[in-house]
């Protein structure tokens, strides 16, 4: 805005109308115009609208800085968070997926009708969006449903299988469960795939 508003000086429009066009007090716009902008903050700002722009504005300051530092300019993230408050953008939360139905084979759950009458003999997994300055992340979790405690989890910027294989692999290693514990899921697609029931069948616990 700066330097848009010393060239428009420099055009001959008045710091009256350059104060209403931009909602400046006329001692800002008469500063700006005393002080010409610093030209390597501004390129390095254009260079890092262009590439906020390029990422369909979706560039948090952690990978805007580290793209920028890709094409040869040292940002750091820090930095890179305080230009962009400058420049006033923000990242989106990218759209949600719409994951497609698809004909997978569901295991029958074993879980319907029955009630956890102590720890680890009934495990719930889940996976939640969680919004961040940046992105979306996800978090997998494996509740157990007696205390009601999160035994498992596991973060990633994508929801797949692999993702529900951490958190569970990390609640068997944590709680050493018995082997008629019972891992109950929603019927969502992640928790279809072959190697997250590869992972409940091939342990040592028979989750």
């Amino acid at each position: 805005m700066k330097s848009c508003v010393v060239d428009l000086r420099r055009e001959g429009i008045s710091l009256a109308q350059l104060s209403r066009c931009f909602s400046l007090n006329r001692s800002t716009s008469h500063r700006w115009e005393k002080s010409p902008p610093n030209q390597t903050l501004m390129s390095l700002q254009e260079t890092l609208l262009s590439v906020f722009e390029a990422s369909g504005e979706t560039y948090g300051s952690r990978r805007l800085s580290q793209a920028v530092t890709d094409l040869g300019i040292k940002i750091g993230r820090f930095k890179a968070r305080r230009l962009m408050r400058g420049l006033e953008i923000k990242a989106k939360c990218p759209k949600a997926k719409v994951w497609r139905k698809q004909a997978v084979d569901f295991a029958e759950n074993s879980a319907n009708g029955q009630c956890a009458m102590m720890p680890d003999t009934i495990w719930a997994g889940d996976i939640t969006y969680i919004p961040t300055d940046e992105d979306w992340l996800y978090l997998a979790i494996v509740i157990d449903w007696f205390s009601r405690l999160i035994v498992g989890w596991a973060v990633s910027d994508t929801p797949d299988s692999r993702l529900c294989v951490q958190a569970l692999r990390l609640a068997i290693h944590r709680r050493k469960p018995p082997a008629d514990v019972i891992f109950h899921s929603d019927r969502g697609s992640q928790y279809s795939q072959p190697s997250l029931s590869e992972c409940a069948n091939r342990s040592e616990n028979g989750v």
